[in-house]
């Protein structure tokens, strides 16, 4: 019996060592970072995701800042290869939690901590070009509203436009921008509809819609933001399916769209 039990345990860690090998293609450092380690645990990690979901869906209904920064940080910990992750949060933290208050100071010290987290996320992944790009549209885009440059300055103790600058700087190195900030946040957009989070995605393109002078691309946007709200399974017109169906970013996942 004894016999018989050694060679069966030795295969059963040898198929459990298999199936935890991480799923990133990503090489290992040394030292390893907690989301290398979290990497390792292989398919075990994904176990607690929907309940990291929920609970960061919690703290943003209840605007708390610091709790959704910390579950936010929680469900990144445990999807690190979600390239949309970090993106969303810092989404959530400079549109939706800082729209909550009147006060541009306290806006503004919410777009701050927006830019902590995409630069951690720029840290972790450097190669990814959307991540200064959006830290630098966030920027320009929030200190425009009444008050708010004046706060930007006071909050990071420079100029805002000047900070963009330097992100914007740091996305043209590693990739083209001529896209402009608009196909970034498409981009953006549609990775969230592979996470699953579709309100998200419908947050981004409502605010893309709103800044679109053109009514042939803002109505098609406010369509689908429309469709993404809706409960239950995506459902799109036959119009809008064209329209996904051929312009980009979107026709790159064909897949995401119920249409046949």
């Amino acid at each position: 019996m004894k016999r018989l039990i050694l060679p069966t345990s030795g295969l059963v860690l040898a198929a459990l060592g298999l199936w935890l090998l991480p799923t990133s293609a990503r090489p290992l450092r040394f030292p390893p970072s907690s989301q290398d380690l979290v990497r390792l645990s292989g398919p075990l990690r994904v176990l607690p995701v929907p309940l990291a979901w929920q609970a960061f869906g919690e703290a943003l209904q209840r605007q708390d800042e610091a709790l959704t920064l910390a579950r936010g940080r929680w469900l990144i910990s445990l999807m690190p290869e979600a390239e949309g992750l970090y993106a969303a949060m810092a989404w959530q933290l400079a549109y939706h939690l800082a729209t909550v208050s009147t006060d541009p100071e306290e806006r503004a010290r919410r777009v701050r901590e927006a830019l902590i987290l995409l630069e951690e996320g720029m840290r972790e992944r450097p190669e990814l070009v959307d991540l200064p790009a959006l830290a630098g549209f966030l920027l320009q885009d929030r200190a425009r509203g009444p008050g708010m440059e004046a706060a930007l300055q006071k909050v990071l103790g420079e100029s805002p436009f000047l900070r963009a600058s330097r992100y914007l700087e740091v996305a043209a190195r590693l990739g083209n921008l001529s896209g402009g900030h608009s196909f970034l946040l498409l981009r953006l957009s549609v990775r969230l509809v592979e996470l699953g989070e579709r309100k998200f995605a419908a947050q981004v393109l409502e605010t893309l819609a709103q800044a679109e002078d053109d009514a042939d691309v803002s109505g098609p946007l406010k369509a689908l933001a429309v469709a993404l709200r809706a409960e239950g399974p995506l459902d799109l017109s036959p119009e809008l399916c064209t329209w996904v169906l051929k312009t980009e970013p979107f026709s790159r996942k064909p897949r995401l769209w119920p249409c046949r």
